[in-house]
Order: C-alpha cells, then structure tokens, then sequence
C-alpha cells in the first residue's frame, strides 16, 4: 500500500517519539504498523497499554504525536492531550483520539481546538493514513482562518488582548462553523474583564458544535466569574460525564454546587477530587468549606447522619486540622448534640490529645452532659489554668447562675473582664436573667 506523500510525517515530527495509547494488543501494533509505513521509524514509537503509563510517557518523553483512544480505564485520552497542549503549539504537534460508539465520536469532534483528528473503530490502515496526511498538510500549509487565529493566539499570549480579539472577529468572517475562532474570542473578552460578552462568544461557538470542549468550559468559567451559580450548575453534569476535569474546575464546581444548594452531589464531586494525581491548595481549602457548608446544612435539616458524613470527609480532605475539628465540634455542641460532638472530637489528630486547645475542646463536649455542679468544679480548673474562652465563661456563668451561686459567678466575671472587657455587659446580663428566685 502507497500512501502519499509518504514523507510528510516524518519531516513534521522529525526526531520526536509518536505515542500509541491504547489497551488492544493488535490494535496498537497495527498503528504501528501503519506508522512504519508512513516513515516512521520504530524506535521512535512508544505504546502504553494503561492510562498511568500513558500520562508518564506523555511528561517524560514529550511525543508530538498521540494516538489515544477516548478513554483508557478511568482516564481520558484528552487527558494525555492536554498535556501534549502544555508542551508545543498546536502547529507543532498532532493529537488523535480512536473512538469506540458514536457517543464518543461527538465528543472527540467537540473537542476541537485540542484535538486534530478523530476515527470511529474499527477502520482501514489506509483510511487512518490518508485522515494522518491530512492533517499533517493543514499543519505544513494552515488555512486562512487557522493563520487569523494563530495570529491572535501570539497577539494573546503577549497580553495584547484588543489586537487578539481584532483577529479573532476576523477569523469568524473566514469558516462557515468558526467555533475555535469564538473560544478565543471569549477569551480575550474574558481577559478584558467584559465577561458578558466573553459568554456571547462561548454561546455562539457551542451553537456550531454543541458541547464543545472549549466553549462548554469557558461558558461555566465565565458563569462562575458572575456568580450566575444556577446556570453554571447546570453545565456541570455535561462537562464532567465528557471530559477530563482540572483542580481550579473541580473548585468551581465544588462553589456552584454549595451557592445552588446541592449538597447531596458533593459526594460525587469528592470521588473526582480522590481521582486528581495533583490537588492544588485552593482545591483543598475550597473543597473541605464545602463539605463544612453540607454538614452545617445536614443540621440544619436535623440530619445528623448526613452531618457527620460530610464532616468527616472534609477532616480527611482537610487532614484533621485542629482549627477545622473545632469548627465542626461546635457545631454540634451549638444543637446540644452530644454524641455527634464527641464522635467527632474522637477524630482528632492523636498529636493535638494533651494541648490547650484540645483541653478545652474537650471540656465544651464534656459540659453538655456533666451535671452543673460538676461543670462548674471542671471549669473552674480550666479557667485557673488560663484557658477560659468567650463560650466557657459563657457557659460557666450560666450553670453557677442556676445553682444560685451568685458570688463566684461574679468573681468569674471579673477574670473574664480581664482577658476581655466586652465580655462583662454579656455575662452579667446572663447571671441576672437566670439567678434563682429573679424578680
């Protein structure tokens, strides 16, 4: 079999590695083949069987052509793309995805702008060849359009926005479905600061090709950015069942879903978090307020259950920092849940046992259930120690009210006023509305 030219190929990648990212045997050596017969040598092919493999090839060996399938295990080749994306421009690289059904098919081709070529399997070598040639003349020799946009991409990349977006616009008048030129476009308005028109452009570029990789995410970029949390909600769904999701993405989602009420579906987004090889610290932060904003809502709603839930997987998320167990702890000691405060608290790191902080901690837990003559006797000991806070002085002065025991509630006071004198107004209209025998 001929295919022609037969020379392109190997003067486009020149001495680069070509990856094959696919779990078939066959079908990967028959790639190969058809490679080979192309001009590519075959030391400079490299083939993964496992998603893993895969995304270690891509970072270390730097090939400027991938062949992956849609999905490998549980990760998508536009994973390994996007990668490939961080290390040439796209006219210096090739990127192709195999496609198992129809479905994946739509989504490859939606992928425009990251990927440059698509096959629905099975299919002839001589079919693949002549789709690879192709592609590697609109690389040699780019179209107009692709030239207007390439244009504006290194007018974009200098921070020269109104001269990107000038180009951009043009590049719209040059193909009959410009989707690619309207990503840009939006970004550019993005980086103006003119997000509204930024999600004309998304919006438009998805009427051409519906969800379209780089318009869907930009539109819910963009909708994030304007706090319009229901309709980036929406996105979510389509995005996440089609495409590989980035930490700062999965952050939004995790803020979109809270702001929208839609607590429930943090526990899908978490098992996307525990996917990520790499979680960024705005990821950690954002996430764990999330799981504190679900269990504060779960109590609201009298489900402790659900609280607990969420709780305890924004400690791991958060890993069990002491600030974030306090957090949660009093907000069942809030409720007078006891046994919630006490399961959580038994969550503390084992290194925070023995501190100030945990002794009092420990003692709020401790007086939702101790009768008021020993809490008193308990926080006596916890305030001589010097580790009275607002909420124990509080507390404190109330349980000594109630048992009448007027005077030592003032002298508690006092030392209260000494570590902060705006607490007096607050403890003594306490002592008074609960002495016994008020009149």
């Amino acid at each position: 079999m001929t295919v022609s030219p037969p020379s392109n190929l190997p003067v486009f990648l020149q001495e680069s590695p070509c990856l094959i990212a696919d779990p078939s045997p066959s079908f990967s050596a028959t790639i190969q083949f058809a490679l080979q017969q192309m001009g590519i040598r075959l030391s400079q092919i490299v083939i993964a069987r496992k998603f893993s493999d895969a995304k270690k090839l891509v970072i270390e060996k730097k090939p400027r052509l991938v062949i992956t399938e849609h999905q490998i295990e549980n990760g998508f080749g536009l994973d390994l793309i996007e990668i490939q994306d961080s290390q040439y421009e796209q006219s210096q690289r090739i990127s192709f995805i195999t496609t198992q059904n129809s479905t994946e098919s739509t989504i490859a081709e939606a992928a425009e702008g990251q990927v440059d070529g698509y096959m629905l399997k099975p299919f002839p070598m001589s079919a693949f060849q002549k789709r690879m040639t192709e592609i590697v003349n609109q690389k040699i020799n780019p179209s107009e359009y692709l030239l207007k946009v390439n244009s504006g991409k290194i007018h974009f990349a200098k921070s020269e926005f109104d001269m990107a977006l000038g180009e951009f616009l043009a590049a719209k008048s040059l193909k009959e479905k410009p989707t690619l030129a309207c990503f840009f476009a939006g970004n550019s308005f993005n980086a103006k600061g003119d997000y509204l028109s930024a999600l004309k452009e998304y919006k438009q570029g998805q009427s051409y090709q519906a969800l379209h990789y780089l318009c869907l995410t930009g539109e819910f970029d963009a909708l994030v950015t304007l706090k319009n949390y229901e309709a980036a909600y929406e996105l979510i769904e389509p995005i996440r069942k089609n495409y590989p999701i980035t930490s700062r993405r999965l952050a939004n989602m995790f803020v979109a879903a809270v702001y929208t009420n839609h607590f429930d579906d943090l526990s899908t987004f978490y098992s996307l978090y525990c996917g990520l090889e790499i979680r960024t610290p705005e990821l950690i932060q954002i996430s764990s307020i999330a799981m504190l904003t679900a269990g504060k809502y779960f109590i609201k709603q009298q489900n402790f259950k659900k609280a607990v839930e969420y709780f305890e997987i924004g400690l791991m998320i958060n890993g069990r920092s002491f600030s974030f167990l306090e957090k949660i702890v009093m907000e069942f000691t809030k409720v007078n849940a006891f046994v919630e405060a006490e399961l959580m608290l038994s969550k503390v790191n084992p290194l925070d046992i023995g501190t100030d902080h945990y002794t009092r901690l420990h003692f709020q837990v401790s007086q939702l259930i101790l009768p008021p003559a020993e809490m008193v006797e308990k926080s006596r000991k916890i305030i001589s120690a010097g580790l009275g806070t607002p909420e124990i002085f509080k507390s404190v002065v109330l349980a000594m009210a109630k048992l009448g025991k007027e005077t030592l509630a003032e002298s508690t006071i006092a030392k209260a006023i000494e570590s902060d004198p705006k607490l007096g107004p607050i403890l003594y209209k306490i002592l008074s509305d609960n002495l016994p025998n008020k009149t």
